[in-house]
């Protein structure tokens, strides 16, 4: 079996699904049961919004990562920040995703992951030029989450997006979706048709037991060595809305042995900058983005990290994939998205889930943690005993080429 990936993100992009999908496209190159792996994706340049090298002036480049073929297309940087160049960004790999998928000879499986939902498109329209099986990936329910977080208001725009969504759900021969949840709501769109559909999670690299060990020099500022620092590592976007943690910060700021981490960049973060420099605030501290092995080593020195979104009915059925990264590393952290996430934490003891937007029930949980060393400890267990037996990507791209697998004639 061949197969092509449509995946416009991909390390060493800081994306969860390009991990996702990296990860997949290794093991299914090192396995016996596919014969040829292709992966179409972008030249890297999120989330800055800038190209990390000059590779790009080639528009297209291709090489072979671990039995794997990397197919670069020139896209439309884009940081989020701009509507006009989100669009163009997502636009341009649809039609350079689609240029260079016709080249590629005889696909048998074609798997696309959304959103970008464009990029789902992509791999439909070259699955059907190729007469190959089309597998769609859903990682969120899109446009419908853009809509509730208000991204986009244009009803035109909306329903073409709309109609876009069930022209892939119709053609895949399988779906697979990243909640329990999304089963649900994907199969209520098409419910005269039988498509199977699976839950798969993101995965991670469950890391070895030395590398959870505190060696060396904490990655944190020297005059917050001994304090309990407060991580949140990640994107800072609109679906975030960390000014929470600025405002749970700023309840906790009489406590001078708690101290808070924002590291990694967005469309939001001079927002929240400018917000939490407002008030005066001195247990913040804004750090720019570092690289995956950098903020590992911030996982590890940290008291607990947080997990925050809307308080969006969408995000009700989904999973933060940053959430298992995290226990993988036994960080007691604090979700604040409520839904199957919040149940997946409580049920397994692997965290602690408090109400989204809240900044009372987030500053009452870290205080829980930085009060309570011996309930850290055994939510950081749990958490990794979770990590091992739920999401390690070994035991989910096993579970991803089994249904590849099946599709077999």
């Amino acid at each position: 079996m061949k197969v092509v990936i449509f995946s416009q993100f991909f390390p060493p992009e800081m994306e969860p699904s390009g991990f996702m999908f990296g990860s997949l496209a290794k093991f299914l190159a090192k396995g016996e049961k596919i014969e040829k792996v292709d992966v179409i994706c972008g030249f890297a340049n999120f989330p800055s919004g800038k190209f990390i090298d000059r590779k790009w002036y080639s528009l297209f480049k291709r090489s072979r990562q671990d039995g794997v073929n990397i197919h670069n297309v020139i896209v439309v940087p884009s940081n989020n920040k701009s509507n006009i160049k989100r669009i163009l960004n997502y636009t341009s790999y649809l039609f350079t995703g689609i240029l260079k998928g016709v080249f590629i000879k005889s696909p048998d499986v074609v798997i696309a992951t959304s959103p970008p939902i464009f990029a789902a498109l992509a791999g439909l329209i070259v699955a059907k030029l190729k007469g190959a099986k089309f597998v769609l990936d859903v990682r969120d329910i899109w446009p419908e989450s853009a809509v509730q977080m208000g991204s986009i208001n244009n009803k035109k725009i909306i329903s073409i997006l709309e109609w876009i969504e069930l022209l892939l759900y119709k053609n895949a021969s399988l779906i697979t979706v990243a909640t329990p949840g999304m089963v649900d709501i994907v199969r209520s769109k098409i419910p005269k048709q039988n498509t199977p559909i699976k839950y798969i999670p993101c995965g991670v690299a469950i890391p070895a037991d030395n590398d959870l060990e505190r060696v060396g020099v904490s990655p944190f500022q020297e005059i917050d060595h001994g304090k309990f620092c407060v991580l949140y590592g990640g994107l800072h976007g609109h679906a975030q809305n960390l000014t929470t943690l600025v405002d749970a910060a700023s309840l906790l700021k009489k406590r001078d042995d708690i101290v808070f981490y924002f590291i990694g960049s967005g469309p939001d973060k001079d927002r929240v900058v400018e917000y939490a420099s407002s008030l005066g605030l001195s247990n913040i501290k804004f750090l720019s983005p570092v690289t995956r092995d950098e903020i590992r080593r911030y996982y590890i020195f940290a008291g607990c990290a947080i997990v925050p979104l809307q308080d969006l009915q969408i995000f009700k059925n989904v999973f933060p994939s940053k959430t298992f990264e995290l226990m993988s590393y036994g960080v007691p952290t604090v979700v604040g998205v409520g839904g199957e996430i919040g149940k997946l934490i409580e049920s397994s003891g692997a965290g602690q889930s408090v109400k989204p937007e809240s900044p009372e029930d987030y500053s009452n949980a870290i205080v829980r943690y930085a009060d309570d060393e011996s309930y850290r400890n055994k939510v950081s267990l749990s958490a990794i005993e979770t990590a091992k037996n739920s999401f390690d990507y070994e035991v989910v791209n096993n579970e991803f080429e089994e249904l590849l697998d099946s599709l077999r004639n």
